[in-house]
């Protein structure tokens, strides 16, 4: 929601309509990569880095009516490094946002999880995973209920007591 940075950046200027907060920062800069090898190796690197480079800043340079080697210009003017930053807001006018809201609300889900809590303060899905069994090597442990869509465990499990 306030940040879009590397592919982040390419997937929001090139989506077929956009959305930012006026804050929200967008990045773009030259693709980067590290590695290591004989000459060969650095040649062959280079070659494909090349590549990702038209490959990636192309379409940008396309949507925004200039070429590349105006838009690797452009990305250091504004900074050293070559990473051109804006704000969503002023990012309108380079065309690497369609649309500046106000307010974003994830409407994905259709409703929140129905557990309820217990008269001892626990949900019941832990109440029902309480009940501790032994299995067939002697080793206890607790079946835990499957995860639903926005639920996480964080559970520190190293002796694979809580089972699924």
């Amino acid at each position: 929601k306030s940040f879009a940075a590397s592919m982040a950046a390419v997937i929001t200027t090139l989506a077929a309509r956009s959305y930012a907060l006026p804050n929200a920062v967008m990045i773009h800069h030259l693709p980067l990569t590290f590695s290591v090898g004989n000459a060969v190796e650095q040649r062959e690197n280079l070659k494909i880095l090349d590549e990702w480079s038209k490959r990636l800043m192309q379409p940008v340079a396309d949507k925004m009516g200039i070429t590349i080697q105006e838009l690797v210009e452009k990305m250091y003017q504004h900074n050293s490094l070559g990473d051109w930053f804006e704000f969503a807001d002023a990012a309108t006018q380079f065309k690497w946002v369609d649309y500046i809201v106000e307010d974003i609300r994830d409407t994905s889900y259709t409703k929140q999880p129905a557990d309820k809590e217990g008269d001892d303060g626990t949900f019941q899905f832990m109440a029902r995973a309480r009940h501790e069994k032994i299995d067939p090597q002697g080793r206890r442990y607790v079946k835990v209920p499957r995860l639903r869509p926005l639920d996480v465990y964080f559970l520190y499990n190293p002796d694979n007591y809580y089972r699924y």
